[in-house]
């Protein structure tokens, strides 16, 4: 549970066509657009070592050796990025998770260098056509083969298609695999979008051409690269006669699963020796492109030489990829311990399923724990698209393969999920807390109105509710609500006092609002011609005065009934769920819940309150001189605490999950930091104790169960909550999460963004709990949740600076015991 930044990479053009193994040695006769030039050291002597290299038999004393400042940045297509990581491991003599981090990250920021017109390049077909339409002068050659996969599920009978039934397949012209030898039963062609460098491999060097829109075959969506491709075989749990295709680059390094096979083509296996022999027929290039203007000792030319030369090829092999057949000498040696680069071993998937069929109904039962995976990415109605998620028990058993869109979690423990393939706008039901039953998805909409739980479905001429009961998951039939307009009721928002439908179509900047008894919309009886603005379930009516700012005319509720009318009034928002009505320049303010009961009166005789901020438990005023800390339960003032001349006051809060809700249960100690900008203080308002620190622009304090975290982007501290006493301390990047089974709170420690390690720490008692996370291959780790003693984390192998692909999904107890691991899969954040 925490925030996260997302980066996509977007790269990729036109496509080259492409049919066998060529080398080519083309050159584009264009004017440089602009050029940059990195030098170096020839005579620089290497480190002795007890051990020799293990690429090269020798040593060349003046052969080139590179360190971080001199390793220059080279753009890689996606599929070429580990052999970029590769090259900076072995050239370097670090390992391949700290030239993951420093390949990804460091060389991107150093440079700040983009694909218009890189100096040195590795790149796929689509990308090399992209850069020749640049203005700089490019010398290319090809390092490397690649191959479009094609699978299946493994329980299809076929082995092998040939080239042709391949082309018909994708062009609907072969629709059962009857027809090819296999069972009666419809061919189901699965493809990326349209715009991915799978598709436009496979469109250019299979097809000839683009899929047809008639076939209607799906398309399956990634994000960043065609490594989410491996998402796709999952499919394969729910979609008798599937096929699909990728690169062969992916498929050899990630198809760990024991549910789909690759098919021979024209009886041909797919393998390195067939792409290296050109025996396989869906062949292309990759290439190193370099900037014709390089001089001969720039690193990206030594590099550039390096790579066709029987060391590089060694590099190139080790890397995953088929390197090029041929061999050329390079006019400088280089250092290289090909040692150094260990991608790891390729892990082991750890599960049980509940059944060997496919799951594609949630069944309930006692699982003690339940849990979602993100299964595969797909689009749905309208284009758009859809992530289809399956659910797990605590001990990594399946229970429900991948066929809910978006499960968001309820309080308790349950489960909000919703089916496109029920109706085109989606249906929604409940799973109960741990799986205990399961209202099937025969609902449009869920709502939370007056407090409960309640479904609705649109009919022909209005809403039918459906009140839930909790505890025994049980569905039972209410009231109809009736409305005129149909067009409305797709954009229905929330229902008042079980009658009212306020309909709101932010798009088109229509509103409606309905009486359910009688149908009628009342939203003209209810302002006329005037704007409004909604608050809860109160409305602000505003004056209609063109040449002033729009002010408050008077307060309603739903029913039409005057609230407030204090013409020099206005209502404004606190939070979600408090407002407050009246003038900065007046002499008090009232204090509002949604439904417009006053809460309190705030006295403004000496117009000194300057602002309102709420937690779920506290509201501050802020005066001039001062804040007042009120306990939302009853309105009592708490306590005074003297704000000096610039500061900022604020409470500390619970940290928030990705979505916005507080971690953990119970109510925050009235705790509030004063901040100047550069220093802080924090004061527990039952203790009166403080504690002054320094604080910039990325610092941040929240509360946790008895203890205070201040984090900034290096530096954490854990500190007791009611003297301020430091508990722990370090340096790090933090994540803070609370296992919503036993309401223990923990804090990750990481040193870098990509790191492949973290330690996890017991929030109470400072100690490290946990460490060294079973991670195979070195990968980038996030933790998702931690519930009842089990982590829930997911592996990525890196694509950019900032994230990665999903490699899989890990649960471990806290003694780091593996008790589920899944290959080509990701946890979705716990909403709770």
């Amino acid at each position: 549970m925490k925030k996260r930044i997302i980066s996509v990479v977007v790269a990729l053009g036109i496509i080259l066509s492409f049919a066998g193994c060529k080398k080519k040695d083309t050159k584009k006769e264009t004017r440089i657009k602009k050029t940059r030039t990195t030098s170096v050291s020839e005579t620089e002597e290497p480190e002795t070592e007890d051990t020799e290299p293990s690429v090269s038999e020798t040593v060349d004393p003046n052969a080139v050796k590179f360190d971080e400042s001199t390793f220059p940045f080279i753009y890689c297509s996606d599929e070429l990025q580990q052999l970029g990581i590769a090259l900076s491991s072995s050239m370097l003599g670090i390992s391949a998770k700290d030239a993951g981090t420093f390949f990804l990250s460091t060389l991107r920021e150093r440079t700040n260098i983009y694909a218009e017109d890189p100096d040195l390049a590795f790149c796929t077909p689509d990308l090399k056509g992209r850069l020749d339409q640049y203005d700089t002068i490019y010398e290319d050659k090809v390092i490397a083969q690649d191959a479009i996969a094609l699978f299946v599920s493994k329980s299809n009978p076929v082995d092998s298609l040939t080239s042709e039934q391949v082309r018909k397949i994708y062009l609907g012209e072969i629709t059962n695999w009857k027809e090819v030898g296999g069972k009666d039963e419809p061919i189901v062609p699965f493809a990326r979008e349209n715009s991915s460098t799978s598709n436009k491999l496979f469109t250019n060097i299979v097809l000839g051409q683009a899929i047809p829109d008639t076939t209607n075959v799906p398309m399956v969506e990634a994000e960043g690269d065609d490594y989410c491709t491996f998402l796709t075989p999952r499919m394969f749990d729910n979609t008798a006669g599937a096929i699909g295709f990728t690169q062969y680059y992916y498929a050899q390094e990630c198809f760990f699963s024991d549910k789909v096979k690759i098919l021979a083509i024209d009886d041909v296996a797919l393998s390195s020796d067939t792409i290296r022999s050109g025996a396989y027929p869906f062949l292309f290039d990759l290439y190193a492109l370099i900037s014709v203007d390089l001089s001969a000792d720039s690193a990206e030319r030594v590099i550039y030489d390096y790579l066709t030369t029987e060391d590089g090829k060694k590099v190139i092999e080790k890397a995953g990829y088929v390197a090029s057949a041929d061999t050329t000498a390079s006019s400088k040696n280089v250092v290289c311990d090909l040692d150094s680069y260990d991608p790891g071993e390729k892990p082991q998937e750890v599960y049980t399923r509940a059944s060997d069929e496919p799951i594609l109904e949630f069944v309930p039962g006692d699982y003690s724990e339940i849990y979602p995976f993100l299964g595969s990415y797909m689009s749905g109605s309208f284009g758009n698209r859809q992530n289809l998620y399956g659910f797990i028990d605590a001990q990594g058993k399946i229970i429900c393969d991948p066929i809910f869109t978006y499960p968001t979690r309820l309080k308790d423990g349950m489960y909000a999920v919703t089916r496109y393939d029920k109706k085109p706008e989606g249906q929604v039901g409940i799973i109960g807390k741990n799986g205990a039953f399961y209202t099937d998805t025969l609902y449009d909409h869920l709502y939370t109105l007056d407090g409960v739980l309640t479904f609705i479905n649109v009919e022909q001429n209005g809403l039918q509710l459906f009140t839930f009961d909790e505890n025994s998951g049980n569905v039972e039939k209410g009231a109809f609500l009736k409305m005129n307009d149909t067009d409305a009721m797709y954009c229905c928002s929330t229902i008042i006092d079980s009658r009212y439908i306020i309909c709101e179509n932010e798009v088109d900047e229509e509103y409606y609002i309905f009486d359910g008894m009688t149908g009628e919309d009342i939203r003209e009886k209810l302002f006329g011609d005037k704007r409004f603005w909604r608050y809860g379930e109160i409305f602000e009516v505003l004056k209609d005065n063109p040449t002033s700012r729009d002010t408050c005319e008077k307060v309603i509720d739903i029913e039409g009934k005057v609230l407030f009318d204090d013409p020099d009034s206005e209502l404004h928002y606190i939070s979600s769920k408090l407002f407050w009505y009246g003038s900065i320049d007046g002499d008090e303010m009232k204090i509002l819940s949604r439904e417009g009961k006053v809460l309190a009166t705030i006295s403004n005789k000496e117009h000194d309150v300057e602002d309102f901020r709420a937690s779920d438990d506290y509201l501050v005023v802020e005066r001039q001189r001062m804040y007042e800390v009120y306990d939302l339960q009853n309105m009592q003032l708490l306590a005074l605490a003297d704000i000096f001349e610039d500061e900022y006051a604020y409470p500390v809060e619970k940290p928030l999950d990705y979505y916005g809700d507080p971690l953990g249960e119970g109510k925050n100690e009235p705790i509030f930091v004063s901040s100047n900008g550069s220093t802080a203080q924090i004061r527990n308002m039952n203790t009166y104790k403080m504690v002054t620190f320094s604080t910039n622009d990325f610092t941040f304090c929240y509360q946790m169960n008895g203890t205070v975290i201040k984090t900034d982007r290096e530096t954490w501290m854990i500190m007791d909550s009611s003297d301020f006493h430091v508990i722990a301390e370090g340096t790090g990047f933090t994540e803070l999460y609370v296992d919503n089974v036993t309401q223990k709170y923990y804090m990750t420690i990481r040193n870098s963004i990509l790191n492949s390690s973290l330690q996890i720490i017991d929030v109470a008692t400072g100690e490290v709990v946990l460490e060294d996370l079973p991670n195979p291959r070195n990968d980038r780790m996030e933790i998702r949740s931690i519930n009842d003693g089990r982590i829930y984390y997911e592996t990525q192998y890196p694509n950019d600076e900032l994230f990665g692909t999903p490699s899989g999904c890990t649960i471990v107890d806290m003694d780091g015991n593996v008790l589920f691991r899944y290959n080509g899969l990701a946890f979705i954040r716990d909403y709770n």
